[in-house]
């Protein structure tokens, strides 16, 4: 049964509209673009699908992208209003032109397939970075000319009982662009500075998969979330652990941070997206509108939305006051 909870009066999210059944698999991430007037879903079904937001709380199928051959498991928007990319199992990066429905470039990560993907916030830089999987470590592009620019490699791991190289999940831009922290399957996420390629921090703390990746606007600190199910707030600049939340009852999926910087939500396999307030540390919403893990959730770049989608193979779309 849906159900949300509050804590305060705060901030809420009130659900507006669920889209059932927009995937023939589930949906696996989600983001907007093009000013807020579009919401873009990959799936597992290997597509990525374009919706238009209609008023009020309404999602208008406007095209399908088919050109992935494996399952969809990122998409990202660029600074640039209409330059989006989706990242595919089938080891490619296809960034697309959401106005004229026509793929911009691809990007290839042989031999490995790509996961999470996002764009540098420098608008001119035209960067697309993507965590790469088994070749352990972030692969940087200039997606204007498809010049692969850098490999950054996650150390090995040091304990001889385990493989030695980590496989690299999600990455996350500092909001100056100047750093890239990169998470792995094993529980830890590695700081990078992008000009330089150096190894900054390796931040430490989860002992299973991390997944969602956030910076906070003012750089300073770095969230994320894990299969332990919690999820972890470090100082940046230092590496250290600083907070925990706790709330959810499975693994902690997704993240994503308001424009604002007070709010953090979360998606979770529980089912549940979490609203948290920084200032507090504290949970002050449960959201239960999807039946099966959240796997993306995404505000809005004018912070008056969130939408959300899972395996479920739905979109969830809410209003944030």
């Amino acid at each position: 049964r849906r159900r949300t909870a509050f804590r305060g009066e705060m901030a809420r999210l009130r659900p507006l509209h669920r889209q059932e059944n927009a995937h023939e698999s589930g949906c696996w991430s989600v983001c907007w673009a093009s000013e807020d007037r579009f919401v873009l879903s990959g799936s597992m079904d290997e597509t990525v699908k374009q919706w238009t937001v209609e008023e009020p709380g309404r999602l208008e199928e406007t095209y399908t992208y088919p050109e992935h051959s494996l399952g969809v498991v990122s998409v990202a928007s660029a600074p640039e209003e209409n330059v989006v990319a989706s990242s595919s199992l089938d080891s490619s990066i296809r960034v697309w032109n959401v106005e004229k429905f026509e793929t911009y470039a691809v990007l290839a990560n042989m031999p490995s397939e790509t996961w999470g993907i996002q764009f540098s916030p420098n608008a001119q830089s035209k960067v697309v970075a993507a965590a790469s999987g088994s070749l352990s470590g972030v692969s940087v592009w200039n997606y204007e000319s498809g010049e692969k620019m850098s490999s950054m490699q996650l150390p090995l791991v040091q304990d001889t009982r385990h493989q030695p190289r980590r496989f690299a999940l999600s990455i996350a831009f500092s909001p100056d662009g100047k750093r890239i922290a990169c998470s792995a399957m094993d529980g830890t996420v590695a700081a990078f500075d992008l000009e330089t390629q150096k190894l900054l921090h390796v931040f430490e703390g989860h002992k299973m998969p991390v997944r969602g990746l956030a910076f906070l606007p003012d750089g300073a600190t770095l969230c994320t979330a894990s299969d332990d199910a919690q999820i972890h707030m470090y100082d940046s600049n230092s590496g250290k652990l600083m907070d925990t939340l706790s709330g959810h009852e499975s693994w902690a999926l997704s993240l994503a941070v308001h424009p604002d910087g007070a709010y953090l939500a979360s998606g979770s396999s529980d089912r549940s997206i979490k609203l948290w307030d920084i200032r507090s540390r504290s949970c002050i919403q449960t959201v239960m509108e999807h039946k099966d893990q959240v796997w993306g959730i995404r505000f809005s770049k004018g912070g008056k939305h969130l939408a959300s989608v899972s395996d479920d193979k739905s979109i969830g779309l809410y209003s944030f006051q």
